[in-house]
């Protein structure tokens, strides 16, 4: 099946850059591993940055299903959290790509602004719905409503960058904060009193001390 030989061919190369960094590892490498030919892997793939492309869509594809406006309320500071926490799984998973990130999407045009389309994307999901908080009176009402969007920035940056090799969290000297912890106490220094207790147990289930 074309569709499962494609599937292996990407899961192969995510493991291989991984294992040996993206710029290190080549198609042959690639299709040997996968146990195909390098014919066949260009059939699907003919170049590098069209593999890389498309592993970065399904990354991306993961997220995009996630981006509920229909919620409110616990709903939606549920979904919010756990849309953290499926970053943080995708810094597991895709390592090269998140400790590198800035120096592949220099390579690639495509690949840039792929990921300027997709940080717009989150960075309007995150906005939307701490608006939605906000007027659901999750949020303090002493921070106006317009300034969530500075808080969305916030968030887009800090998953964008968070394990970047040059970044704090690859500092030896520095305590090792997870960005879902990060987030979780960015966003609960912003919750109204009233809903804070209930916003500290939606983190605490899933296994996020604040």
């Amino acid at each position: 099946m074309a569709s499962e030989a494609r599937a292996r061919i990407c899961s192969t190369a995510v493991r291989l850059f991984n294992e040996h960094g993206y710029d290190s590892v080549s198609l042959r490498q690639i299709a040997a591993a996968a146990g195909t030919t390098i014919g066949n892997l260009t059939y699907h793939f003919a170049r590098k940055d069209d593999l890389l492309q498309a592993i970065l869509s399904d990354l991306h594809g993961n997220f995009s299903g996630r981006f509920r406006t229909d919620l409110h309320g616990q709903d939606l500071a549920s979904g919010i959290v756990e849309l953290v926490l499926l970053n943080e799984e995708n810094e597991r998973l895709y390592p090269f790509y998140f400790k590198n990130i800035s120096e592949i999407v220099r390579q690639s045009e495509t690949l840039r602004q792929k990921g300027f389309d997709f940080a717009a994307e989150l960075f309007h999901y995150y906005t939307h719905s701490l608006q939605t908080l906000w007027d659901d009176g999750w949020i303090r009402q002493d921070f106006k409503r317009e300034s969530t969007s500075v808080l969305a920035y916030s968030i887009v940056q800090m998953e964008s960058g968070w394990i970047e090799a040059n970044a704090p969290y690859s500092n030896e000297q520095l305590p090792r904060i997870n960005v879902s912890i990060a987030v979780c106490h960015l966003l609960a220094a912003h919750m109204a009193p009233v809903h804070l207790a209930d916003f500290r147990a939606i983190c605490t289930d899933r296994g996020i001390d604040i």
